[in-house]
């Protein structure tokens, strides 16, 4: 797989961002290949990054994020908040199909896998960045949808109500 590069002072980054997508496809491919039907906490466990559970508001509780990383160590921390907020938006809105794909244990599994992605591909969250970890969780846990749609459950509910005691959300 080629590596993932931010364009940094004096150098060009020749990928574009559909080979970032690509290489984010590839790399859960071959993670699917190597350890077959493993949920993203056991790879996540297999790769020796720590999970841990948290809550927390950012920015005068105006801020949500579903999780955060860092590289080292590798640790995963789920703001349990945010994807419980989510889940339970979502029981409300979405037809009975979808609603399987919006349960805390779901939300959980596709936040861990988009922070997979961060860890695994060395890319801290950024604009350019997000899609492709977006699309790494996606494949890898097989959601039919990318996980933006969870933070698009939380604007439309905010956006819905003036005067709502729900934070805004950022990416992931």
């Amino acid at each position: 797989m080629r590596s993932i590069r931010k364009n940094s002072p004096g150098r060009r980054n020749t990928e574009t961002s559909g080979d970032v997508l690509a290489d984010a496809r590839l790399l859960a491919h071959r993670l699917r290949r190597l350890h077959g039907d493993v949920s993203a906490r056991e790879l996540a466990q297999i790769f020796g990054i720590e999970i841990s559970r948290d809550s927390w508001r950012v920015a005068d509780g105006r801020l949500i994020y579903f999780a955060e990383c860092s590289f080292d160590p590798p640790k995963i921390i789920l703001n349990a908040e945010a994807i419980e907020l989510v889940a339970r938006l979502a029981a409300d809105c979405l037809v009975e199909d979808e609603r399987r794909w919006f349960t805390s244990s779901q939300i959980t599994e596709v936040v861990v896998a988009h922070e997979l992605y961060h860890i695994l591909a060395r890319q801290s969250s950024s604009p350019a960045v997000e899609p492709a970890a977006n699309e790494f969780a996606r494949i890898f846990t097989g959601t039919p949808f990318s996980p933006s749609r969870y933070e698009m459950v939380l604007r439309r509910r905010v956006g819905s109500t003036r005067r709502s005691s729900l934070p805004h959300l950022a990416s992931f």
